[in-house]
């Protein structure tokens, strides 16, 4: 009897250390594992959006840089169309922005990069975002990106106040830049299988995605909705 009851007590013994040992494992090493590498997967999604965002706000701000050296050039102050439509047209050789343009105090379109701009001459547009923000409240504007040209191209523009040498606001300069190679090098982006990235305006928008040819979307490529 009593040699059954040692045999019996080992034998509970190592069930109650196997049964300790896989509760050990099920609260504490399984669940410590499964966090550490929702961390690492965290901590690597967290860097790879980091990267994107440094890469889209230098290049777009190595842009709105060009167009605030444009806007100091003394020939835009007196807001010579002759003068300023020549002077913006040898810039654009220079930058790569899309086509710029340039109003005065009143919100009238004055010259521009482009060679024909009458159809924007008919009115003055003060009442205009693109204009009232930079021109009335002295601060950089920016427009939402915009698809063009039947969807092959996504632009977004933005503009700066012109500010004499006396410090007077005389108008405002606007341009843009396209947004495609910025989107080809989101989608290119090298990441962990089963992982995503994307970008989204202030609406919501989705303007670029690492798992979605978003100008193959049949509604265009700013079609794709996040705002949820």
């Amino acid at each position: 009897l009593k040699k059954v009851s040692w045999r019996f007590n080992l034998i509970l013994l190592i069930v109650l250390l196997l049964s300790v040992s896989l509760l050990f494992q099920l609260f504490y090493v399984i669940p410590y594992i499964q966090s550490e590498k929702i961390e690492e997967e965290r901590n690597q999604l967290e860097d790879a959006a980091q990267n994107i965002a440094v890469f889209l706000t230098t290049k777009i701000e190595k842009s709105l840089e060009d167009l605030r050296v444009m806007s100091g050039d003394s020939e835009f102050f007196d807001m010579d169309p002759v003068e300023q439509s020549a002077k913006l047209r040898r810039y654009l050789e220079l930058v790569p922005l899309t086509s710029i343009f340039a109003m005065d105090s009143e919100g009238w379109f004055v010259s521009s990069s482009q060679v024909d701009i009458s159809a924007w001459q008919t009115k003055a547009y003060p009442e205009i975002d693109t204009f009232r923000i930079p021109y009335d409240e002295g601060e950089i504007w920016f427009g939402n990106p915009s698809s063009y040209f039947e969807g092959t191209q996504v632009r977004a523009s933005f503009s700066v106040p012109v500010i004499s040498a006396s410090d007077e606001t005389v108008g405002v300069m606007t341009s843009g830049v396209y947004l495609n190679e910025y989107i080809d090098w989101v989608n290119g982006y090298s990441l962990e299988e089963g992982m995503e990235a994307y970008v989204v305006d202030p609406r919501g928008i989705v303007i670029a995605h690492t798992g979605i040819d978003l100008f193959a979307l049949e509604e265009g490529p700013l079609s794709l909705n996040y705002s949820d």
